[in-house]
C-alpha cells in the first residue's frame, strides 16, 4: 500500500516536462529503445489502480488507500474534491451526475447525492481510461499532437496507425500576418496547413482557408502561422497499441517534431457523447465540431437491437436497428453532415412503417429532398399554400394567425385590444362571415383599418380552401419558400391540424438548425411547442440537425433533443464523387456505442436506456443505397442523380400524382437499358 502511495506522490512531484492549459497537464510522449516514455496524468493513474490493484486489497486495506488517496487528489486537482467511501465492498466516488457519466461509470441512487461505481474496465461499453490510451469495446485509442510551422502526409500510412479508419484532425491557428510591413489580425481558428493538401478536408472554412493560404504564398506575402495536429493511433491490444506508437513517434522525430500525449482529451471525447455537452479538445481548447466528435468517438461493430431492420457489416457480422417500437413515442435524433444519407435512412424507414402500420407521416422540412417519396405515396404537400379557412370556426386559431403577423411592442398591441380581435373575430364566426380569406381580413380590419396590411406580405400564400385529405398517408410541407412571416402561420396551422387529429401520426422534422436560427427566435419558439405537444401526446418525433453545436443557435435546442430515446450519427468521411450506377446489395457498416443515462429527481430514480448509433463512412454515401432499385429510384437525393431524373421528369411530365409511379418505373427501365 504504501508503494503504491508513494508512485502516486512521485508522479505527481517528479514532474519536469509539464505543459499546462486552465490547469490541465500535458504529458510529452518520447521513445527510449523500446519503450514510450511519458508523465502519467495524476487522475488517470489513480483511476487505472481504482479500476485494477485496488481489486486485490481487503475492506479495510481499501478504506485506508480511499482515505489517503482522497488527499492526493484533491490536492493535485486544483480544489475539485472527490469524496471516495466504501459500500458493500465496493468502491464509490461522490460525484455529480455530469461527471459520474464522464467518468464511464454506473451511476446509483446512494443516499445524495448520485455516485458512480467503478469496478475496472468498461462498464455498459463506457470507456476505460490508461493514462495516456483509452480502451473501449476491446479496442485501444491512442491521441498524439504536436505543434508544426507546416506538415505532410507524405511519410506516415493512417490505415496502418488508425486501423479502422483514416483520420487526421489539424487546427490552424494565426498568431499574425504581416502584409505590406503592417501586422493585421488577432489570433483565429483556421482549419488547414501547407503542405497538407492531402488531408480530410470537409468544411468550407478549412477549404477557403486553404485558398487564401495559398494565394498569399503565391504573391510572397509573409504568413506566420502554425499547425496543431492530431493522430489517432488504434490497435487490438495494448502492445500493438505501444508497438504503432513507437514507430509513429520515431517517425516525428525524425521530422524534428515534439509531440505529446492527449491525456485530457481521452476523457473529453467521452463526456461529448453525452448530448448537450460542448467539450474542449486539445491543448488550446478548440470547441469539437460534426467532423471531430463523429471521427474520435470510440467506436465498434455492434449489434443495436437483435432484432428490427436489418443492415450488414463488412466486418461480416448482422446488424439490426430497431425504430419500429412506436406505441411509446419513440424520439429520435438524426445528426451528421451534409450528405451523409440521414434524411435517406429515416425515409427507407418512414417507408416499411407507412407500408406495414397505420401510421401517418406529418414531414416538415426546410429544402426539398422528400419531395419524390411523398409524390410516390401520395401525400398531399403544402409547400406553397395552406388551406387556411380549414380551422375557421375556431377563434383561437384564428386570433393565433393574426397575432403572429403582429409586433406586439412596435406595434401598441395590448391585452385589451388584443381582446377586442377575438371578440370580432367570434362574431364574425357566429355570423358565418369568413368564406374566404379577404372575408376574413377585411372583417377583422373594419375597426382596424392598418390591421390589413399585416397580411399583405402572406396573403399569396393562404389558399381558400378548408380540407385536408383524409386518405393521403404523408401531410409534407417544404418551408424553405415561404417568407419568414408566414412561417409562424404554417407552424400553427400544422399544430392546430395535429390537435384535430385522432389517429397514429409521427413528426418528420428535417433540417432542424433551419427552423430555430436565432435570428428567428419567434419561428423557433413555435417549433418547441411543436416538439411539446407531440411528447405530450406520447407521439413519435425524428428531428433531423446538421451537426451537434446546433444548440448553441437558440437556447431551447437541447430541450428539444435531450430527451431523444436514440441518436443516430452518421460520421464525417473524405469526399466521394457522386455514383449514377445502381447496383443491388451494396454494404453497409452501421456501428454503435451504448450507455446507460439514469436521471434522478425528488420521486425517485427513473431508468432508460439511451442507445447513441453511429453510421460509419467506410461505404461510399452511408445508406444512400437502399434494398432495391425502387427506394434507390425515390429516395436517392444525390445532385447529380436527382438533376437526371428531373430533366426526365420534366420531359414526361411526371411531375403530377398520376403519373408519377409511371414515370418513376419508365425512369428505372431506361436506365437499366441505357446502362447509366
Amino acid at each position: 500500500m504504501k508503494a503504491l502511495l508513494d508512485d502516486i506522490k512521485n508522479i505527481i512531484s517528479s514532474s519536469k516536462t509539464k505543459q499546462s492549459f486552465s490547469g490541465i497537464e500535458w504529458p510529452i510522449a518520447k521513445v527510449s529503445g523500446n519503450e514510450i516514455i511519458s508523465r502519467k496524468n495524476v487522475k488517470s493513474y489513480a483511476y487505472e489502480y481504482i479500476g485494477k490493484d485496488i481489486d486485490q486489497l481487503s475492506p479495510e486495506a481499501r478504506l485506508l488507500f480511499i482515505l489517503k488517496l482522497r488527499a492526493y487528489l484533491n490536492k493535485a486537482s486544483s480544489g475539485n474534491f472527490y469524496k471516495f467511501y466504501l459500500k458493500n465492498n465496493r468502491i464509490f466516488v461522490n460525484t455529480t451526475e455530469e461527471n459520474a457519466r464522464f467518468f464511464g461509470g454506473r451511476l446509483e441512487k446512494l443516499d445524495n447525492p448520485l455516485s458512480i461505481h467503478f469496478e475496472g474496465g468498461q462498464i455498459y461499453g463506457a470507456p476505460y481510461f490508461g493514462p495516456d490510451y483509452y480502451k473501449v469495446n476491446g479496442l485501444y485509442y491512442r491521441i498524439i499532437s504536436f505543434e508544426s510551422n507546416s506538415f505532410s502526409t507524405n511519410k506516415i500510412d493512417f490505415a496502418e496507425f488508425s486501423g479502422h479508419h483514416e483520420l487526421m484532425v489539424q487546427f490552424i491557428k494565426r498568431k499574425t500576418a504581416v502584409v505590406d510591413n503592417k501586422l493585421a489580425g488577432k489570433e483565429k481558428l483556421h482549419g488547414i496547413v501547407k503542405g497538407a493538401s492531402d488531408l480530410n478536408i470537409t468544411s468550407e472554412e478549412a477549404k477557403e482557408e486553404l485558398r487564401l493560404v495559398r494565394k498569399q504564398l503565391e504573391q510572397k506575402v509573409e504568413s506566420l502561422f502554425f499547425a496543431y495536429v492530431s493522430l489517432f493511433v488504434s490497435a487490438n491490444t495494448l502492445e500493438e497499441l505501444n508497438s504503432k506508437t513507437i514507430r509513429l513517434l520515431n517517425i516525428l522525430d525524425d521530422e524534428g517534431h515534439t509531440p505529446f500525449f492527449e491525456t485530457h482529451s481521452l476523457q473529453e471525447v467521452y463526456k461529448s457523447t453525452l448530448f448537450g455537452v460542448s467539450p474542449l479538445f486539445g491543448k488550446y481548447g478548440q470547441e469539437f465540431n460534426t467532423s471531430v466528435l463523429s471521427n474520435i468517438l470510440p467506436l465498434s461493430v455492434d449489434k443495436v437491437s437483435s432484432f428490427g431492420k436489418k443492415y450488414f457489416s463488412r466486418a461480416g457480422n448482422d446488424v439490426y436497428l430497431d425504430l419500429m417500437d412506436l406505441g411509446d413515442g419513440l424520439n429520435v435524433l438524426w445528426t451528421g453532415p451534409t450528405g451523409r444519407g440521414k434524411s435517406v435512412t429515416a425515409r427507407d424507414y418512414a417507408w416499411d412503417l407507412i407500408e406495414s402500420t397505420k401510421m401517418k407521416l406529418l414531414i416538415l422540412e426546410y429544402g426539398d429532398s422528400s419531395e419524390r417519396f411523398v409524390k410516390w405515396h401520395k401525400g398531399v404537400s403544402y409547400s406553397d399554400k395552406i388551406p387556411f379557412l380549414m380551422f375557421k370556426e375556431d377563434p383561437h386559431y384564428l386570433l393565433e394567425i393574426f397575432l403572429s403577423q403582429v409586433d406586439r411592442d412596435k406595434d401598441n398591441i395590448n391585452t385589451v385590444d388584443s381582446g377586442k380581435i377575438y371578440e370580432r373575430i367570434k362574431k364574425g364566426i357566429e355570423e358565418d362571415a369568413f368564406n374566404s380569406v379577404d372575408d376574413f381580413i377585411d372583417y377583422v380590419s373594419e375597426d382596424y383599418e392598418e390591421f390589413k396590411y399585416y397580411f399583405s406580405e402572406i396573403r399569396d400564400y393562404l389558399d381558400d380552401e378548408s380540407e385536408l385529405p383524409t386518405e393521403a398517408k404523408i401531410i409534407h410541407c417544404n418551408i424553405k419558400f415561404y417568407p419568414k412571416r408566414m412561417k409562424k402561420v404554417v407552424l400553427a396551422f400544422f399544430m392546430k391540424w395535429f390537435e384535430m387529429y385522432e389517429g397514429d401520426i409521427m413528426l418528420l422534422l428535417d433540417e432542424l438548425y433551419k427552423f430555430i436560427k436565432k435570428e428567428e427566435e419567434d419561428v423557433g419558439s413555435y417549433i418547441d411547442e411543436f416538439i411539446r405537444t407531440f411528447r405530450k401526446e406520447g407521439k413519435p418525433i425524428w428531428l433531423f440537425t446538421q451537426n451537434l453545436t446546433d444548440k448553441d443557435q437558440i437556447a431551447y435546442f437541447e430541450a428539444m433533443t435531450k430527451n431523444c430515446d436514440v441518436r443516430v450519427c452518421f460520421r464525417e468521411g473524405s469526399e466521394i464523387s457522386s455514383l449514377s450506377n445502381f447496383k443491388s446489395d451494396h454494404i453497409v457498416t452501421l456501428n454503435s456505442l451504448f450507455y446507460e443515462e439514469i436521471s434522478s429527481d425528488d420521486v425517485g430514480t427513473s431508468r432508460s436506456e439511451v442507445k447513441f448509433a453511429v453510421l460509419g463512412p467506410t461505404v461510399n454515401k452511408v445508406l444512400r443505397h437502399p434494398k432495391n432499385e425502387l427506394r434507390y429510384t425515390v429516395l436517392n437525393t444525390d445532385k447529380d442523380f436527382t438533376t437526371m431524373f428531373k430533366n426526365w421528369e420534366t420531359g414526361y411530365g411526371g411531375r403530377f400524382h398520376e403519373c408519377f409511379r409511371e414515370s418513376v418505373i419508365t425512369f428505372m427501365e431506361a436506365r437499366r437499358e441505357l446502362g447509366v
